[in-house]
């Protein structure tokens, strides 16, 4: 009986520590997010899931850095380009936002607001310009002008590069670009979707875990992890592998899903001209803006600054305006 008695407490501590390991261990966030998501538990699904930060993350490496790596731009080039993507990566996260937050809280949220552009504009630095003594109230006036006309032309030719992108995506509708931007706000979501199963990226397509890691920043004390999870691609026929980096927050010291790691990587891998789609998108997006054309841009706003009473009256005061 003694002996009986030992083995069920040896097996009952074998099972405490074998259920404090698993709840303790990264795997655990994914058994929670499965679960959140099917009982449509929004608060579960915040706590194991950093969104803000994938969707971010999401694309910055779908769209954002391929596209800045488009060959041969110049600084300005990525200027404007980069304002472009800024756009539509925030008209691209706000509704996979959106969507998501619909599905954990079965509610019928409405589309997000696209008719507005996000302000490019410089902050008030120029526009809170003080004026002294000798330039005065005029000088001001003129360094606000001088501000909003260039941010204006800079932020002009962001919108233009952006409705550009909008009608490359709309004539190659079956581009990367095409199949997640083509299509209003409130169905980005479901053509995420189906181009992930596509790809195979399905829980039927899901074959089990890949290589997985943890360790440990030993300046900040912060544990992570990266984990793979293998899918078969019935487009190339073969496995990949989707890597999902946790990290475990100091405060709960629970595992929390971050980012997936390598996407591009895995959009390399499912679509052969992936890359060169994206970068054809920047290059007609981009099509006659060069510093020539800014230069040219801007000698016009010089001329409309010369023309400007408190500059002629600066000039004046210098002796340099006849």
């Amino acid at each position: 009986m003694r002996i009986a008695a030992f083995i069920l407490v040896i097996v009952f501590l074998l099972a405490l520590a074998g259920y404090f390991y698993w709840i303790n261990s990264p795997f655990f966030a994914f058994q929670q997010v499965a679960l959140s998501i099917k009982n449509h538990d929004a608060a579960t699904f915040d706590r194991y899931v950093a969104t803000e930060e994938i969707i971010d993350h999401l694309v910055d490496d779908i769209l954002v850095e391929p596209a800045l790596s488009t060959p041969n731009l110049s600084g300005f080039q990525k200027t404007v380009a980069g304002g472009a993507l800024a756009i539509a990566k925030s008209n691209i996260a706000a509704s996979l936002k959106q969507s998501l937050n619909k599905v954990l809280n079965k509610s019928d949220a409405q589309s997000p607001d696209n008719s507005s552009w996000l302000n490019f504009g410089i902050p008030a630095a120029i526009a809170a310009t003080r004026g002294d003594e000798v330039t005065g109230s005029g000088i001001k006036d003129l360094l606000k002008t001088a501000g909003n006309e260039m941010t204006g032309e800079l932020s002009r030719m962001k919108s233009t590069a952006y409705n550009r992108m909008i009608a490359y995506i709309q004539a190659h509708p079956d581009t990367v670009p095409g199949k997640l931007m083509n299509c209003p706000p409130q169905e980005r979501a479901s053509h995420a979707r189906a181009l992930l199963t596509d790809y195979g990226l399905a829980a039927e397509n899901f074959k089990g875990l890949g290589d997985w890691k943890t360790s440990s920043d030993e300046i900040l004390g912060r544990e992570k992890a990266d984990i793979g999870l293998r899918f078969f691609s019935p487009k190339i026929s073969r496995e990949i592998t989707i890597m999902v980096a946790l990290e475990k927050t100091l405060a709960t010291k629970e595992w929390r899903i971050m980012r997936l790691s390598n996407i591009h990587d895995v959009m390399e891998q499912v679509e052969e001209n992936y890359d060169r789609d994206i970068h054809e998108l920047v290059e007609y997006s981009l099509s006659g803006m060069s510093n020539e054309n800014l230069h040219s841009d801007f000698q016009n706003i010089k001329q409309k600054l010369q023309d400007h009473p408190a500059a002629q009256n600066f000039l004046k005061r210098l002796q340099l305006f006849r």
